[in-house]
């Protein structure tokens, strides 16, 4: 037993005046501060004074204690939300290009809360799908592709598709439709967007067919809606 530890000796007069030293006669007991044990073993020679009196003495205090560690415990949950990060193989190589692009524009792009994946439960009017639009970190980004439909017949094509919808999921960008002078498509984020820089997949006669040369200016686009037309589209 506790008590055994203590000054078993003590009197009721000794323990009253511990007692009253350590504020009983103030309606609190400071038993996690001072004479913890002797406060316990007095409760073994008072009668009328236990250890569950000093508990409930305290009381208010466990509540106050408690309610803190409550409300930094909700707090944390709301800061600090629990995020996935899975994005399946074929797609990884684009996610990449998509972080690497944006690094060299001085923006920087958390994808630890990223889910990309192949479905095949899509519409087959739907290549891609982001379930949400917008800039903003604070939710699990969810990108599907429609692996029923032929969407990509090469993988730069493959890659301007996974670009247009992380220009969705992490910049926010609506779809555009709009036209350059020459045109054709302004941004990536044209509408069913994925042959704007293709390469040739059938030469018909001897107009040239090759678009990769417009690569550069799409990914600037998609960072930046203000980029100027480029020559090629006068």
């Amino acid at each position: 037993m506790v008590a055994a530890v203590v000054d078993i000796t003590a009197d009721t007069n000794t323990c009253n005046s511990s007692l009253r030293e350590n504020g009983v006669r103030h309606g609190w007991t400071p038993f996690f501060f001072t004479n913890s044990l002797s406060l316990i073993a007095c409760g073994n020679i008072l009668p009328d004074f236990n250890v569950f009196k000093i508990v409930m003495a305290n009381l208010r205090y466990f509540s106050f204690i408690f309610l803190l560690l409550t409300v930094w415990a909700c707090d944390k949950d709301e800061t600090s939300p629990s995020f996935t990060y899975q994005v399946a193989m074929q797609y990884r190589p684009h996610v990449q290009t998509f972080i690497m692009e944006a690094e060299k524009r001085g923006i920087q792009i958390d994808t630890t809360n990223l889910i990309m994946e192949g479905v095949e439960t899509l519409p087959d009017s739907i290549c891609g799908l982001c379930n949400h639009t917008s800039s903003q970190s604070d939710r699990q980004k969810v990108v599907q592709f429609n692996t029923s439909q032929h969407c990509a017949e090469s993988l730069i094509e493959l890659e301007a598709l996974v670009l247009h919808e992380l220009g969705h999921c992490f910049l926010g960008r609506l779809h555009d439709d709009t036209l350059l002078p020459n045109g054709d498509p302004k941004s990536i984020m044209k509408t069913g967007g994925r042959k704007m820089y293709a390469p040739c997949t059938y030469q018909f006669g001897n107009e040239p067919c090759d678009n990769t040369f417009k690569r550069a200016y799409y990914l600037d686009e998609l960072f930046d809606p203000a980029t100027p037309v480029p020559d090629w589209a006068q």
